[in-house]
């Protein structure tokens, strides 16, 4: 994983001729709404697929472990939740045949079998593949799919000793002969469903042959998809995991870097490595997990590092230059979908939206409610160091899909590790809707939210339920927001907003037609006045059902259809709820 704060964002642009909402560093907007009230506008011929997979999550399995048994401690993960992904800092040394794994720096570097077995949290026992096998298994039987992890840096744990390994260069040889194995994308002899468990070698074609195998024909599933993504947070293995990356004679100044080359070549040969065995099963690279990732891969220290290839150009734009040429060299695509993390650098001055241990002001509430927009929107600035270096909105998501049509068109966009903070509390349950709402309408292939709460924080009590509740509310407005299936639809349809700053909306027509409206009222102790105004040859007159989720209520709940007023063919009015997100459903008679 990457920690919150670690932010993420693109090359600089300028917008020219753009108004844009500039933020002193440390103060969001303290937005009072005007008397007039907000307009929302939905057009309902202009229509957009929402992809299914970003109503994902990290480790979704583990949800409902015992308070204190991490990831979620003790939080239960909606069963609705539609994509899981076996990822973060300990698979880049995972062992498929074994389940070992390194902890890293989330820890003391030592290997242990936690993935197999977190005593009573899950127990998937020794057999070879257990601890992949107990995640998909799970994934399925819930009708989700999966993304499974590929390492790619070279080793992987030998043993689960359960100790401190140690990260200094002067003993790294003898450390990895000692307690790794080798890693290989290619295996010479043919590829085996129970391969040597003494060897000291570990290969990756052998994975996906075995997964494959174990699981037929679901790279093709489109209800339980299996993908890969190749390693994970590549840009911090000099720090993330030192007990491999040691520091080149124990200096500091001299961290074992990947140069572009390296790192696009290394997801080269593991891509093709997934392609030969599954050949339609889709790529995910490379998982970068910060800003500095995106733009150097990882080349930096406390000052940025010209690659010795490339110079200063932006990593990401060589790396789909490279995976272009391959497809080429290869003859087939190795590389489906570009992977970025995000963890938003956004705050209040006295720290970042991410953190849950932060004064919970109501500027720091309002910068949380407020960041989402650095996702999309040209005219904010949200004041953090991000817009120092890209001088000016961060627009996260176009400007990625820029590089994309700039350097490997027909690439797909996946951000498979966020979070936006405080999932415990009422603004970070609206950060979280605005996100899923702007994950769907700008096109993003998968998402996962990343397990980063800190239940030590107040008022948790160390609970996850509750640390998590108004994000799992969130995800239920969007999947299951009458407690019966219903759901926000799959064809997304346009719908703006008067006012960015005090509201978003979002439009959908679900399964039977009906115009699914999500609106969201970020001011605090204000009900804002909405009209909402709906192109559609259909007249709409009922008003099948509205759901809100406010403060006190994280799980969206019934409210009264008579809320919503009708002034005019598909013209109306609704009083949204001081800091709320309500679903409102409207259908032809």
């Amino acid at each position: 994983m990457a920690r919150a704060g670690l932010g993420l964002s693109v090359f600089a642009c300028s917008f020219a001729g753009a108004e844009q909402e500039t933020i002193e560093p440390g103060e969001p907007p303290n937005h009072q709404p005007s008397a007039a009230a907000v307009r929302f506008t939905i057009n309902t011929a202009d229509r957009h697929a929402i992809s299914p997979y970003v109503y994902g999550m990290n480790f979704v399995e583990q949800g409902g472990s015992p308070p204190g048994v991490s990831p979620w401690e003790g939080a239960v993960v909606p069963p609705e939740v539609t994509m899981n992904r076996f990822g973060g800092n300990r698979l880049s040394a995972f062992n498929w045949e074994t389940g070992w794994s390194n902890v890293g720096a989330d820890g003391d570097f030592s290997n242990d079998a936690y993935l197999t077995s977190n005593g009573a949290s899950y127990n998937y026992g020794s057999a070879i593949g257990a601890a992949v096998a107990g995640r998909v298994n799970a994934s399925f039987a819930n009708n989700r799919g999966i993304i499974l992890t590929i390492p790619m840096l070279g080793f992987v744990a030998g043993n689960a000793a359960g100790r401190t390994l140690g990260t200094t260069d002067r003993d790294r040889n003898a450390r990895l002969a000692e307690h790794f194995y080798a890693n290989h994308a290619f295996k010479a002899t043919p590829l085996s469903l129970s391969p040597s468990l003494s060897d000291r070698d570990v290969y990756q074609d052998e994975f996906v042959h075995w997964v494959n195998q174990t699981w037929p024909n679901h790279a093709t599933n489109a209800r339980q998809p299996i993908f890969f993504s190749l390693d994970n947070e590549p840009d911090l293995w000099s720090t993330t995991h030192k007990e491999v990356q040691s520091d080149s004679a124990d200096d500091a100044n001299r961290p074992r870097l990947l140069t572009y080359e390296q790192l696009a070549e290394t997801s080269i040969v593991y891509a093709r490595a997934v392609k030969s065995v599954m050949p339609d099963a889709l790529v995910f690279g490379p998982a970068v997990a910060t800003y500095a990732g995106v733009v150097s891969g990882g080349r930096y220290t406390d000052r940025w590092h010209d690659d010795p290839k490339y110079g200063q150009q932006n990593f990401l734009d060589v790396y789909l230059d490279r995976m272009r040429q391959a497809e080429t060299t290869h003859g087939r695509r190795l590389l489906d979908v570009l992977d970025v993390h995000y963890y938003p650098a956004a705050g209040d001055g006295r720290g970042e939206v991410g953190s849950d241990r932060a004064v919970q002001s109501d500027s720091m509430g309002r910068a949380r409610m407020q960041s989402p927009r650095s996702l999309w929107d040209p005219s904010y600035v949200e004041g953090s160091w991000v817009n120092s270096v890209t001088d000016g909105a961060i627009r996260l998501l176009p400007r990625l899909r820029a590089q994309i049509a700039a350097h490997y068109p027909g690439t797909r966009l996946a951000i498979t590790e966020y979070y936006f903070g405080r999932a415990g509390d009422i603004t970070g349950g609206l950060a979280q809707a605005d996100v899923l709402g702007i994950f769907g309408r700008e096109g993003v292939f998968a998402a996962n939210l990343w397990p980063n709460a800190d239940v030590s924080a107040a008022p948790y009590n160390g609970e996850g339920k509750t640390a998590y509740a108004y994000a799992f509310g969130a995800f239920r407005l969007f999947l299951n927001f009458d407690g019966a299936g219903a759901k926000f639809g799959s064809t997304g349809v346009a719908a703006t907003t008067s006012d960015n700053t005090a509201s978003s909306v979002y439009a959908s027509l679900d399964d039977q037609d009906r115009v699914i409206v999500i609106v969201i009222n970020k001011s605090k102790n204000i009900s804002e006045p909405a009209t909402i105004s709906i192109s559609d040859a259909r007249a709409l007159t009922r008003v099948v059902g509205v759901y809100h989720m406010a403060e006190g209520s994280p799980s969206p709940i019934p409210v009264s259809g008579a809320n919503v007023t009708t002034v005019g063919r598909n013209q109306f009015t609704y009083v949204m709820p001081a800091l709320s997100a309500t679903v409102i459903v409207l259908a032809p008679q």
